[in-house]
């Protein structure tokens, strides 16, 4: 993206921030919440987990539901990095050289998603990769799965949500 793309892309951000703790989930602050710990996630993946673990109680309606359908519907805004793995179309007869290009060579457990039809929400799109990467943290925190291990996957099938469509901050995920 452009310099200009990135700034109209943050300026946007900033002005949905108001709007979600007005119409978010019950607690205003949950979408900041999920963003700080999404930031310590892509900083430091092992402080991230001790801090989810120690907190499971407080921290998973942030991580998972309710939080993570309000996260799906603003991701174009939220997105900060890669998560997983996505497959279009396009990738038919390289879905395999991609997963070789996945880090860990060993994956014990795989959540996908095509991000048709999120929480009663509807089709959400490639942002509905927040539903599988939320649901494997869960599983890290509560059953012990190593992180290295898991693999949350975007079987992009494209979305025909006109909203998302016409999102200046969708529009590079919708070509």
């Amino acid at each position: 993206m452009s310099t200009e793309q990135q700034i109209g892309r943050f300026m946007e951000d900033l002005k949905r921030l108001e709007q979600q703790a007005r119409d978010g989930p019950s607690d205003p602050y949950a979408v900041a919440k999920w963003r700080i710990l999404n930031r310590l996630h892509d900083r430091n993946e092992t402080m991230y987990y001790k801090v989810l673990i120690a907190n499971i109680k407080e921290y998973a309606p942030i991580v998972y539901t309710p939080t993570v359908g309000l996260v799906c519907q603003n991701y174009g805004g939220l997105f900060r990095r890669p998560r997983g793995m996505y497959f279009s179309a396009e990738d038919r007869g390289e879905m395999m050289s991609m997963v070789y290009n996945w880090p860990s060579e060993q994956v014990d457990m795989i959540v996908v998603t095509d991000g048709s039809r999120i929480l009663g929400l509807g089709d959400l799109g490639v942002q509905g990769i927040a539903i599988a990467i939320g649901k494997l943290d869960l599983y890290v925190a509560a059953a012990g799965i190593n992180p290295q291990r898991v693999l949350p996957v975007m079987i992009d099938v494209g979305t025909n949500n006109e909203k998302l469509l016409k999102d200046p901050l969708c529009k590079f995920f919708y070509i």
